[in-house]
């Protein structure tokens, strides 16, 4: 089962990295280049939230749909347990 969790992991990686990047490009044709630094500036801020929460949605949907595939075979992904902090 390592192995699917690897595949689902790599499969979320790159939707999230590829809707990231298709919204970034709309975003960056859609403003006009004689905008002002300030303008600039907010600009790249807003795409910077806007790709980070799309690609955070998408990894999720991603991951959804992978796991409705696996329950339709009857598999699952297996979580590693957490390690306990022993620096205590």
């Amino acid at each position: 089962m390592n192995l699917v969790k690897n595949i689902s992991t790599v499969v979320k990686f790159v939707a999230s990295i590829g809707v990231g990047a298709v919204i970034k490009n709309a975003i960056e044709k859609s403003t006009p280049e004689n905008t002002s630094t300030v303008n600039k500036l907010s600009v790249w801020v807003g795409t910077t939230v806007i790709c980070g929460v799309v690609n955070d949605l998408a990894g999720k949907y991603v991951e959804n749909e992978i796991n409705g595939v696996l329950d339709m075979f009857g598999l699952q992904i297996k979580e590693e347990p957490k390690k306990e902090d022993t620096n205590g």
